[in-house]
């Protein structure tokens, strides 16, 4: 493994001094070490003790926003919630599930979970029972190793972000851990010539205690932002078990640069989440009942919010000539949305279609509801007949 480290070394060099500016995204893959084991930079809390049992394991994620978890020898028929987790473990987003068989061997494999420019720390949980059997890591033995693109730390932004980021510009890195060696490279700047480019920056393990850290060397760019690859041999001891974040800072500094991390590249295809709903009584709701209602009868009505930002509403049998406001009112009944005038015909039909009331990208949660004399006449809901 060691001869295609120095390969890989200086395709990875050669490929950082031709680029001229940052490629998007950013591919990682470590082993699966079990929670207990682990004592670089420190060992873990919240492991299950003594924890379940395991052969091999690796997890992998793309730039093409795909992850893959497998298991061997792992605990025999069991299931294993697989989770990213923040730079200080505060916080967690559910990626899956692994089932083992009666071997203990399972795999998960998800092609697309990751939207456009998602980025997130090679920092991957597998719980069972509230407790953590196993997380990503790496050891000294021969497909134990650690391989992540260098991403800068303030464009990490699942399950959440980082604070204290600082804002230097990256245009390529890497990070690989293998058999006791480490390999780290780095260009910085736009790629053009210029004195701030020339930089030293320190390069640690940050465990997953959030506290400790481990030095593992020093990288300095010149003014092309060009830094020489820092090899280290034998680095760890021959029965390491770690599990962390490579970072980088500007020396003598706190602020974090860079860190090792994935991005998808890709864009995840939108499914339309259409709002079509019937409209009852404000006065008759019983699920729950509400308050500031009016007493105008109807028929029956409905309203729609489509995925190009336009709200109909229809009502049959209201009140004959009148105008009612329509409004949107956010689930958490914050501040309301106009949305038009609705205006009924002597049979008290009408109907409103009012266009791009929302931005795209807006992601809603919440009721139409049509007002007339300042109380609530109709809201979207639904009524039960059997």
């Amino acid at each position: 493994m060691r001869a295609i480290m120095l390969v890989l070394a200086g395709l990875i060099v050669s490929f950082g001094m031709a680029g001229e500016a940052m490629a998007k995204g950013a591919d990682a893959s470590a082993a699966l070490v079990r929670c207990a084991d682990v004592t670089v930079p420190a060992t873990l809390t919240g492991c299950a003790t003594p924890g379940d049992p395991l052969s091999h394991g690796r997890v992998s994620v793309t730039r093409s926003g795909g992850i893959r978890v497998v298991l061997d020898g792992a605990g025999p028929s069991q299931d294993y919630d697989v989770v990213l987790r923040s730079f200080n473990a505060s916080v967690e987003m559910a990626l899956g599930v692994v089932t083992t068989d009666s071997a203990g061997d399972g795999e998960m494999l998800r092609a697309s979970i990751f939207d456009l420019d998602q980025t997130g720390l090679v920092s991957i949980a597998l719980k069972r029972g509230g407790a953590i059997h196993y997380v990503s890591g790496f050891t000294a033995l021969d497909g134990g190793e650690l391989t992540s693109h260098l991403v800068p730390c303030a464009q990490v932004n699942l399950p959440a972000t980082i604070a204290g980021c600082g804002g230097d510009t990256l245009r390529t890195g890497s990070v690989r851990i293998d058999e006791r060696d480490v390999l780290v490279t780095l260009t910085t700047g736009s790629g053009k010539k210029h004195p701030d480019n020339a930089t030293t920056y320190e390069v640690v393990l940050h465990g997953l205690d959030s506290t400790t850290e481990h030095p593992i060397g020093t990288l300095t760019t010149n003014d092309h932002g060009v830094a020489p690859a820092l090899r280290l041999t034998d680095f760890f001891a021959a029965d390491v078990v770690g599990a962390g974040h490579v970072l980088l800072r500007r020396q003598g500094t706190t602020e974090i640069q860079f860190i090792t991390a994935f991005q998808s590249t890709r864009r995840l295809a939108l499914e339309p989440a259409r709002f079509h709903v019937g409209m009852v009584r404000c006065a008759a709701a019983n699920l729950p009942t509400l308050t500031n209602c009016g007493t105008d009868l109807f028929s029956k009505g409905f309203a729609i919010i489509d995925e190009k930002g336009d709200v109909q509403t229809h009502l049959f049998g209201a009140v004959p000539k009148v105008e009612y406001e329509v409004v949107f009112v956010p689930f958490d009944g914050g501040t309301e949305t106009a949305v038009g005038t609705l205006r009924t015909n002597p049979a008290g039909n009408g109907q409103l279609h009012a266009r791009d009331v929302f931005d795209p990208g807006t992601l809603g949660v919440g009721q139409i509801v049509i007002k007339r004399d300042g109380l609530d006449q109709f809201v979207t809901g639904f009524r039960v007949v059997r």
